[in-house]
């Protein structure tokens, strides 16, 4: 889940993964350098941190 503030007001957006406890950095909050599709889970937050960040959210 990514967690955006705007105006004060907070809003969860669900990547629609789940990444076990074990390979995720809670340090860092970033997956692990050794979790299976690394990659994958850091372009899809890429992604949605871009669409927010433009002021255009992209459903699905």
């Amino acid at each position: 889940m990514l967690r955006v503030t705007k105006d004060r007001k907070r809003k969860y957006v669900s990547l629609g993964i789940s990444v076990n406890p074990e390979n995720w950095d809670f340090s860092k909050n970033q997956p692990k350098s050794d979790c299976p599709n690394r990659e994958f889970i850091e372009l899809m937050i890429a992604e949605k941190l871009k669409a927010y960040n433009s002021g255009k959210p992209r459903v699905g």
